[in-house]
């Protein structure tokens, strides 16, 4: 009689914790297994003050624990109300970081010199009163930089100006991502000059690592990229120009024959796509459950 009474109470919680665990399925992966760990460490403190051989108090302890699916929607809540507030926090700093570029120092050529700063009219305020200045001739109309000379007009090549806003936007974006410009960089540089010994674009694959503009997957481009492009174009290079020796006689040919161009061309490929990656910029990360 001791020995049922024993399973019944084992076999309550048994069941409980299988309800509780189809339940904790809403939740994600490594939420769901800490907050079914924390339940069974509630029911064992419940175990060391009641008697669990009697099923009555094993269930009345159970509803001390409260109901799976009460506590699943409850863990949800807050999940969700944490994860919102991790979002709200990192909104308040980007606006914040764009509100600071936007009231930094205006570049210098845009500024008033410093003997006319003084005199100049405010764009708030009234109107200047035109009558008590003093007259001064106009100056010569200089040609505009925004209009195109006659010589752009027949070549058909861009206006000076547009070449310097371009430079300048691409100077920026690098300015304001050193770590992500110097391991492209690296990476390309070090592909062309020392693709095999030393290897120095590997340089650029490590240094990638603590970047925050890419992501998990960016980072293993950058050090998976070009060993993957240098495998697979042997294979390609082996399956075209198979000879009559064994297959991995010939792979390993292909890959001693053309190793230096595939990294090479590896390197490229991965540069290129790191860069892509730093102008859209990092990844917005959405949890799995609001995935469509």
């Amino acid at each position: 009689m001791k020995a049922s009474t024993n399973l019944s109470g084992d076999r309550l919680i048994q069941d409980y914790l299988a309800r509780l665990t189809q339940a904790s399925l809403r939740l994600p992966k490594g939420a769901r297994m800490a907050f079914v760990g924390r339940i069974r460490a509630r029911i064992e403190r419940e175990r060391a003050i009641a008697d669990f051989s009697d099923p009555v108090q094993v269930t009345a302890a159970l509803a001390r624990v409260g109901e799976p699916g009460d506590l699943v929607r409850a863990e949800r809540e807050r999940i969700d109300e944490a994860w919102h507030k991790r979002r709200a926090r990192h909104h308040d700093r980007m606006e914040a970081h764009e509100a600071a570029k936007a009231t930094a120092t205006p570049p210098r050529g845009s500024r008033l010199p410093d003997s006319l700063r003084g005199s100049a009219p405010s764009l708030r305020g009234s109107a200047p009163d035109t009558e008590s200045l003093p007259y001064t001739a106009p100056l010569p109309e200089l040609p505009s930089a925004e209009s195109p000379g006659p010589d752009s007009l027949e070549t058909g090549a861009p206006s000076p100006d547009k070449v310097t806003v371009l430079a300048q936007a691409s100077a920026k974006k690098a300015i304001g991502h050193p770590l992500e410009s110097f391991v492209i960089a690296v990476m390309v540089l070090g592909g062309f000059i020392f693709p095999i010994l030393p290897p120095v674009w590997l340089l650029g694959s490590v240094l990638a690592l603590p970047s925050r503009v890419w992501d998990v997957r960016d980072k293993w481009v950058a050090l998976l990229g070009p060993v993957l492009v240098t495998l697979a174009g042997s294979v390609l290079i082996a399956v075209l120009v198979r000879g009559p020796g064994n297959v991995a006689v010939e792979y390993v040919r292909s890959v001693a024959a053309s190793a230096g161009y595939l990294i090479r061309l590896g390197c490229l490929l991965s540069a290129t796509y790191l860069a892509w990656r730093v102008h859209r910029g990092p990844r917005v990360k959405v949890p799995p459950w609001r995935r469509k």
